[in-house]
């Protein structure tokens, strides 16, 4: 069969089941897309979309913050590292930024 899962919502204060929320999610590619971005645009640019820019940092860690990206800039990406289970893009300066699409845009 198809690959489903029983889901629930959970009071973490109350330590309960939620009543009435339970239900069936999916995992199918039809209805699923991914977080984040997994390949370099073949224009190899980038384009912020978030209101509140983007920081970029030192390491794929996301640590030691080095400047921030207001919303509308373009910036060249070099290419895309795997962090544990995130992608980050390295800057054609050497600097990571993340790859969520909620973030940026490919151009």
């Amino acid at each position: 069969g198809k690959l489903r899962y029983r889901v629930q919502q959970y009071n973490p204060y109350t330590r309960k089941y939620v009543k009435g929320t339970k239900g069936y999610i999916t995992s199918s590619t039809k209805y699923v897309v991914p977080a984040y971005y997994q390949t370099v645009p073949k224009s190899k640019k980038i384009m912020i979309i978030n209101r509140n820019g983007v920081k970029s940092y030192k390491r794929a860690s996301l640590t030691s913050k080095v400047r921030k990206y207001k919303k509308g800039s373009l910036l060249k990406v070099k290419k895309v590292v795997k962090y544990k289970y995130s992608t980050r893009y390295v800057l054609s300066n050497g600097q990571y930024i993340t790859a969520n699409k909620k973030f940026v845009i490919q151009k």
